[in-house]
């Protein structure tokens, strides 16, 4: 009996031995233990010790930081924070900064109108008349937007140039805006609302357009207003377009940078007069001042680059020679000019201005003409033609082949009724009107939608506008 008492005390401490060991975590080789003959009955072995507590488990490691953002490349445009953002820096007291968001809100324009209306209703104390301010600068006053903007930032010299006149309601009330554009003659005729002054890179003032100079209160009537819809509802916004060399009375601009300063006002005594019209029956009407951001663009040739210096030097020789005696001298002389194209225009004009030979500033007027006058050839289309006896609406009678309006499966019947989502208003004489003189301001490659009525349903077909030779020229 003590033999097989000392045998199982044996295996006991061994295998406490084994546990021991691996909770101290030693590197312990497995021991393969015999089972032993079945021995005789022996009293109870004493209780197997409680096993040690599991070792806790390792912390997980803590995620590693989410890398920065790259920089963005140099020179890369840097996004400008939301309106709302914008908005919310103009309640600090910080006087610097709520400029610079002053400054990006009216680079926002209409987008940032909303934001800034409801702050300026919560009476804020900074906040409030900064966003009074900003809504002015961006062309919003009490509640109204009206702009004068251009289609695009630069042009060919002959290229129509556009100017949009372009109102929004933004309260809760109809209001009544003056118009722009003369019912009786939309191709060329300006009415009432605006002052436009355009000046060339030098701040000369090259002509001022003011539409109120003449505006009478007898000689009006209905159609010299538009009236605008309570925000967010249909009939909110309007918009005219009109043709700068109308306005300004110019075929064609040298090339330079230009401005135009834009103004909708009305005179007082119009005012008190028109109001006291009762067959007028104007809702609110907005005679209130309001200065439109200043438009600028450049009037550019395709191809006129900057020439090196050796280049520079071979074109003004080539210039001095055109004022030689000696035939094949100037002749030469006028060929290496034309082959230089558009980039020796800058050299030309300057020559024009500063020469005081009458035969080089005759013969460099003439060769930017030559430069120049392949522009004139071409003017933008979509290829219909539009019947302007049809009752209130455009209706399609006819789609050039091969033309924009013909790949696009407009077709003849087809009644335009919006230009961009943008319902076309008044008869039909001004909605031509309209439709022609926006197709004409836009260039080669924009692109617009017509939401058209055919056989009982609405159709929205895309386009994009081409450019035709001016002799085939009919209509948009």
């Amino acid at each position: 009996m003590k033999t097989y008492a000392v045998i199982v005390i044996a295996i006991l401490v061994m295998f406490a031995g084994v546990n021991a060991a691996f909770a101290a975590g030693e590197n312990v080789a497995p021991v393969d233990v015999q089972p032993a003959p079945a021995p005789e009955p022996a009293p109870a072995p004493a209780p197997e010790p409680e096993p040690a507590p599991a070792p806790a488990p390792a912390p997980e490691p803590a995620p590693a930081p989410a890398p920065a953002p790259a920089p963005a490349p140099e020179g890369a445009p840097v996004p400008l924070p939301s309106a709302t953002d914008l908005v919310n820096i103009l309640k600090g007291a910080n006087e610097d900064d709520a400029k610079r968001a002053m400054d990006a809100l009216v680079a926002k324009g209409e987008e940032a109108i909303q934001p800034l209306l409801d702050l300026q209703a919560s009476g804020d104390a900074a906040g409030a008349p900064r966003a009074t301010e900003t809504l002015k600068r961006i062309g919003c006053v009490d509640g109204v937007y009206v702009v004068a903007k251009l289609f695009h930032k630069d042009f060919e010299p002959y290229e129509t140039i556009g100017i949009q006149f372009y109102f929004r309601n933004f309260t809760k009330n109809t209001v009544t805006v003056l118009n722009p554009v003369l019912p009786t003659d939309p191709e060329k005729s300006f009415d009432l609302g605006w002052q436009l002054t355009l000046k060339s890179s030098d701040g000369k003032q090259m002509n001022t357009v003011d539409m109120n100079e003449n505006a009478g209160a007898a000689q009006t009537n209905a159609v010299d207003f538009i009236t605008l819809q309570p925000a967010g509802t249909p009939g909110d916004t309007y918009m005219d377009v009109m043709h700068a060399q109308a306005l300004f009375g110019f075929e064609r601009l040298e090339l330079d940078t230009y401005t135009i300063e834009a103004k909708y006002y009305c005179k007082p005594d119009f005012s008190a007069d028109v109001k006291k019209r009762n067959d007028l029956k104007l809702e609110n009407f907005f005679d209130k001042e309001a200065v439109s951001p200043t438009m600028t663009y450049k009037v550019i040739i395709p191809g006129m680059v900057e020439l090196p210096a050796d280049k520079v030097a071979q074109i003004k020789k080539n210039i001095e020679d055109l004022g030689s005696s000696d035939y094949q001298t100037w002749t030469d002389a006028e060929k290496a000019l034309v082959d230089a194209g558009p980039s020796a225009l800058p050299l030309l004009k300057e020559a024009v201005k500063t020469t005081s030979d009458p035969q080089i500033r005759y013969k460099s007027e003439q060769l930017i003409a030559r430069i120049v006058k392949p522009v004139e050839e071409k003017v933008t289309y979509i290829g219909i033609r539009m019947d302007v006896m049809s009752e209130n609406a455009v209706t399609i009678q006819d789609v050039m082949p091969e033309s924009p309006a013909a790949r696009a499966g407009l077709m003849a019947g087809d009644v335009v009724v919006k230009l961009n989502d943008f319902p076309l208003r008044g008869d039909t004489v001004q909605r031509v009107g309209f439709l022609r003189k926006y197709i004409q301001s836009h260039r080669e490659g924009d692109k617009l939608e017509l939401t058209v009525q055919r056989g009982g349903g609405e159709k929205k077909i895309s386009l994009e506008l081409a450019r035709i030779p001016k002799a085939v020229f009919g209509q948009p």
